[in-house]
Parts: C-alpha cells; sequence; structure tokens
C-alpha cells in the first residue's frame, strides 16, 4: 500500500511542477514545406504553418520557409521567403503538442533591410509585427511591437499562437522561441494532494501493525 500510494505521489509531483524553459532553434536549409515540426525536446514539440492575417483571424495558406536566418513563410508569386506584408501580412502559426508558457522569441533580419512591394523597393528601419492566441480561436494579444528579442512577461499560457507582420512594410524571420511548462491546472494539485493523502494513511495503517 505504502509503496502505491509513494508511487501516485511520484506521478502527482512529475506532472504538477513545471518545466524548465526550453527553446527551439529554426534555422536550417529546409527551404519550403508545408510545415515544420521541432523537437522533442523535453517532451515538447512544436509545429510551424503558414498563413497571413486579415480582419482579425488568420487563414492557412501558403508554405514555411526555413534557412539559415531561420522560419519565414512564402504565399507564391512575388512574395520573398520572410515574415512580411508584401502581398498580405504574412503569419507564421506554432502549435504545440501541449499547453505552455511562452517566454520569448528572437528574430533575425529584423530592422536590418526593406522590402519589395510589387515593383517598388521601400527601405525598412522600423519593423513591426503582431501576436495572436489561438486557443480556442484567434485573438489579437498585441500589435505593432519592435522589441527584439521580445518577451511574453510570462503571461501568455496556450498551445497554439501567430505571429504577423504589422504592415506591408514589415519583413523579418523567427529564429528562436523560448517556452516553459504551463502552470498546472487545479485537477493536478488535487492529485498531489491526494498522493500526499494516501501516504499519510498508509504510513498510520503500518505504524499500527508494527505496534499490534
Amino acid at each position: 500500500m505504502l509503496s502505491k500510494a509513494l508511487g501516485a505521489l511520484a506521478v502527482a509531483f512529475s506532472i504538477a511542477l513545471p518545466a524548465s524553459a526550453t527553446t527551439f532553434n529554426f534555422a536550417g536549409g529546409g527551404g519550403n514545406a508545408p510545415s515544420y515540426t521541432f523537437g522533442p525536446t523535453d517532451g515538447l514539440t512544436v509545429t510551424a504553418t503558414a498563413g497571413y492575417a486579415f480582419g482579425g483571424d488568420i487563414y492557412d495558406y501558403g508554405q514555411v520557409y526555413q534557412g539559415g536566418y531561420g522560419l519565414g513563410v512564402d504565399l507564391g508569386i512575388a512574395d520573398g521567403p520572410y515574415v512580411d506584408g508584401t502581398l498580405a501580412n504574412n503569419a507564421l502559426v506554432f502549435e504545440f503538442n501541449q499547453s505552455v508558457n511562452l517566454e520569448s522569441l528572437s528574430l533575425s533580419l529584423f530592422n536590418t533591410e526593406g522590402s519589395w512591394f510589387l515593383w517598388w523597393y521601400i527601405p525598412e528601419t522600423n519593423d513591426e509585427f503582431d501576436i495572436y492566441n489561438g486557443n480556442g480561436g484567434w485573438s489579437l494579444v498585441s500589435s505593432e511591437n519592435t522589441d527584439n528579442p521580445y518577451g511574453f512577461g510570462g503571461g501568455l499560457t496556450t498551445n497554439k499562437f501567430a505571429i504577423t507582420a504589422t504592415d506591408h512594410n514589415d519583413d523579418f524571420k523567427v529564429y528562436s522561441l523560448t517556452v516553459s511548462g504551463a502552470i498546472p491546472e487545479p485537477a493536478t494539485w488535487l492529485m498531489m494532494i491526494m498522493g500526499f493523502g494516501l501516504v499519510g494513511i498508509a504510513s498510520r495503517r503500518r505504524t499500527g501493525l508494527v505496534r499490534a
């Protein structure tokens, strides 16, 4: 009985304790693909897909481009392999195998070069991006962000989010993303408390048997 109770407690602890920070590095040489999956790392996997933002929603479209500077989006004709706003506000969508706390992301080619809008070259020294939460439907979390690296401030727990270009003259790539384990749900804490209770009951019964 005691060994079973200790086993249950160990399981509860393993679920309840948040994991340490995990960083996914997206640089590589895969080129265009419908999606890329990274991991498992510390039990986490993340899949990147392409799309665009319109009217407060994210639509699946195009391909993910992987290069030495990280991930971009290729929507097709006249669209470069960046997260940009040339034809539409490109979106990179990241979906995890479980809920995580978003910690930070790093961008490359950010504020370093301009972009093409049809046949016009537009110099750019102030790239911006928007963040959407995709947990239960898309909702805009923050817009016109200019920080790189960008910190989420520990305030976004989700299994799906997107980063999009804010305007037509923004262009960059996503180089890395850091997340940590999500805060345990109430049911998990209840499991851990029950484990403590089982250990206490088993210990008292064992003590009683020894005295008898």
